[in-house]
């Protein structure tokens, strides 16, 4: 009987998360922004998964902007 009523909410957190909006990338930056200040004050251990998270959050925002700029010159000749 426990067994099936944690089934039973495990299923309505599944639920949950499914109709849960995930955040942009903007917002996701500034919560690991946070996880900095966490890390810093509480849980040191936790600085390289967070940079790590951080890098490629940062990549997926550049990414997502389009074009880039392979060279000085690409960024004073634009149209």
């Amino acid at each position: 009987v426990d067994e099936q009523h944690y089934n039973n909410n495990n299923n309505d957190e599944d639920d949950d998360m499914s109709t849960e909006t995930p955040p942009k990338v903007i917002e996701a930056m500034e919560m690991v922004r946070r996880l900095h200040l966490l890390a810093a004050s509480q849980q040191p251990q936790l600085h390289s998964l967070i940079y790590q998270l951080d890098s490629q959050l940062t990549q997926l925002f550049i990414d997502s902007k389009g074009v880039k700029q392979t060279t000085i010159d690409d960024f004073f000749h634009r149209d």
